[in-house]
């Protein structure tokens, strides 16, 4: 239920500041999601490299699609002089497509390198993983070994835990306040 609604959280996080880029988000998870599973129970070597590819193709092909389509078209107009008006495709907003597809193949390179035993069996927890808005746009980009086991670990809240919770968030409202407001 906890990484269920911490995927929530952040779905609609990355959805109020991006708006429907949020797919382009779980299409890309989907697609590393079930290549992974792919190269891990392959033991041939040429597929696995296939595979690994085939996910980099897509990753890679989507942020350059996103991101620098409009710029490469208009230099080409510019290039060959064209007398087309510069294009403006106003595109889905993309913020933090960088970011999650440079976690994605992180992801896809461990899994790949065999630096992970096995790949993500959840796809709650993998999806949990590469959208966990706390480090969304800011980062940094954690490494799957790092942050799914935290995922996947068993959630225990006591007295302590939720006294240090409070205390923290009590400091940081008075830094942005009386700091950073001032």
């Amino acid at each position: 239920v906890r990484n269920f609604l911490l995927l929530i959280f952040s779905l609609i996080f990355y959805y109020k500041i991006s708006g429907i880029t949020v797919l382009v988000l779980i299409a890309i998870a989907t697609s590393d999601y079930l290549i992974a599973k792919r190269i891990y129970s392959t033991k041939k070597n040429a597929i696995r490299t296939f595979w690994f590819v085939v996910s980099l193709f897509i990753s890679i092909g989507s942020l350059i699609f996103f991101k620098y389509s409009e710029f490469f078209i208009n230099n080409w107009l510019l290039i060959t002089q064209s007398t087309l008006e510069p294009i403006k495709f106003n595109l889905i907003s993309t913020i933090g497509i960088s970011f999650f597809i440079f976690k994605t193949i992180s992801y896809i390179i461990d899994v790949y390198q065999e630096t992970i035993d096995t790949p993500e069996k959840n796809y709650i927890n993998y999806l949990t993983y590469l959208s966990f808005f706390p480090n969304l746009l800011a980062g940094p980009i954690t490494k799957a070994t790092e942050l799914l086991p935290q995922i996947k670990g068993q959630l225990i809240i006591d007295n302590t835990k939720i006294g240090g919770g409070l205390f923290l968030i009590v400091i940081g409202a008075i830094k942005k306040y009386a700091i950073a407001d001032y």
